[in-house]
């Protein structure tokens, strides 16, 4: 029930994941491939039509298979308001503050609903464009050949595994996929990335 405002609720944990895999996890979903587009301000780059898209339309609607039913949310209305509000430039908040301490975030953000959705059968494929994303950012350099800012504790194995899959998404957390699984999710990984380097970050989210 609600109370001054706020919802009092037996469970929490419904709750908690809803804002970890759908805010924190778009967060760094949208960062990274923003800051290779040149975006340097959330507002902007929630406004961009791509990342927009990707977002909204693909990302978010797969995380939200993930998540258990959360009592009292219209899950729809959450997800807009979540960007309108990255939308606001007056938060005025930064896309360095959101791509920093990827492998931090991202293990609950974006591992854990990858690997339930690989292990259900559901789809997953704007999961792993995001990891794609962030390997990409790993590399740390942009596509004019500027050094890239990477903030991570992990920072020195992100850009040594950056071009191993298994590696590489083993060091983000992936560990629960049996072989098979983990091999397909390796492929379509590399497929990712070999799409956002040969067209382009932006020419990238054009075609997924």
């Amino acid at each position: 029930y609600c109370k001054a405002g706020a919802m009092v609720v037996e469970d929490v944990e419904p709750y908690e994941l809803m804002k970890i895999r759908l805010l924190n996890g778009s967060h760094s979903a949208l960062s990274y491939p923003a800051y290779l587009m040149g975006i340097r301000s959330v507002d902007e780059a929630a406004t961009n039509p791509l990342i927009h898209r990707f977002i909204r339309d693909v990302y978010m609607e797969e995380i939200s298979q993930t998540l258990p039913p959360v009592p009292g949310i219209d899950l729809v209305s959450y997800k807009d308001k979540l960007l309108s509000r990255f939308s606001n430039k007056y938060i005025a908040d930064k896309i360095l503050r959101l791509a920093s301490d990827g492998s931090k975030k991202i293990s609950n953000a974006i591992i854990k609903p990858l690997e339930e959705a690989v292990l259900s059968g559901r789809k997953h494929d704007a999961m792993v464009f995001a990891l794609a994303g962030w390997a990409r950012f790993c590399q740390g350099k942009d596509e004019e050949g500027n050094a890239l800012p990477i903030d991570d504790p992990k920072r020195d194995e992100l850009t040594a595994t950056c071009h191993d899959a298994k590696a590489f998404l083993s060091g983000a957390g992936v560990s629960r996929l049996n072989g098979a699984q983990m091999e397909t999710l390796c492929a379509d990984f590399d497929q990712d990335l070999a799409l956002i380097e040969q067209k382009g970050i932006e020419g990238a989210l054009r075609s997924f």
